[in-house]
C-alpha cells in the first residue's frame, strides 16, 4: 500500500497495526508502535495529545468517520502537519477498530503561512503607500478593484464599472493610447515593454 496507515482498537486506543510508511513517517522503527496508546502521534497544542485523541476518537463513536488536518509528533519530537482520514469498522483479529490514513501537509500548511504573510506585508505597503490596485482580464474585458482605489479615487466600493469599456471613460484621453497597448502586450506576454 502506498499511503501511511494505521489501526487502533476503539475500546482502548491501543494501535495494533501500523504499516512501514506511518512508522517511517513518524520516525518509528519496524512494529514499534504496536501496544502503544494513539496519543503518541499527536502533537501537543491547546489541548494535551491524549485529549485530542479522546475527541476524534468520540466524533468517530458518534459518526463513524474523521477526517481533517492534525497536528503530529515525530518519535524524535519534530512537529509536523498531516491531513488524516479516519473510520471505524470490525477487523476480524483486533475487533472494533479505527483505520485511519495519514497524508504529511507540512510543506503545503508553510506555503499558506508564507502565502499569508506576503499578503499581509504587501497591504501594508499598498497601505502606507496609498496606492489602489486594479485588475484588468484580457479575455473578458472585466476590470476589478481593491476598496483601497475605490477610496483614492473617491468612489464607494462597488460603484466603478466592472468591464474595461466601461471604465475607459474614467481615464484621460490622451492616457489611453499611451498605456492600453503597453498593457496588452504586457499582459499577453511581451516582458521587454
Amino acid at each position: 500500500m502506498a499511503e501511511a496507515l494505521y489501526l487502533v482498537r476503539m475500546e482502548d486506543g491501543i494501535i495494533v497495526f501500523s504499516n512501514t510508511i506511518f512508522e517511517k513517517m513518524f520516525g518509528y522503527e519496524y512494529g514499534e508502535m504496536i501496544g502503544k496508546h494513539v496519543s503518541i502521534v499527536n502533537a501537543p497544542s491547546e489541548k494535551n495529545p491524549e485529549e485530542i485523541a479522546r475527541g476524534i476518537m468520540a466524533e468517530l463513536c458518534e459518526k463513524g468517520s474523521w477526517q481533517g488536518e492534525v497536528n503530529n509528533i515525530r518519535k524524535d519530537g519534530k512537529i509536523f502537519w498531516c491531513y488524516a482520514s479516519v473510520s471505524v469498522f470490525d477487523h476480524s483479529k483486533y475487533g472494533r477498530v479505527l483505520i485511519s490514513f495519514h497524508t504529511d501537509i507540512t510543506e503545503r500548511k508553510q506555503a499558506e503561512v508564507a502565502l499569508r504573510e506576503l499578503n499581509e506585508r504587501l497591504s501594508m505597503a499598498l497601505e502606507v503607500g496609498n496606492t489602489g490596485v486594479w485588475e484588468w482580464d484580457l479575455t473578458s474585458d472585466k476590470v476589478r478593484f481593491d476598496d483601497r482605489f475605490h477610496k483614492i479615487l473617491g468612489y464607494a466600493s462597488g460603484e466603478l464599472p466592472n468591464t474595461l469599456p466601461e471604465w475607459l471613460p474614467y481615464h484621460h484621453p490622451e492616457d489611453i493610447p499611451v498605456w492600453m497597448p503597453k498593457a496588452r502586450a504586457y499582459l499577453q506576454g511581451d516582458s521587454a515593454i
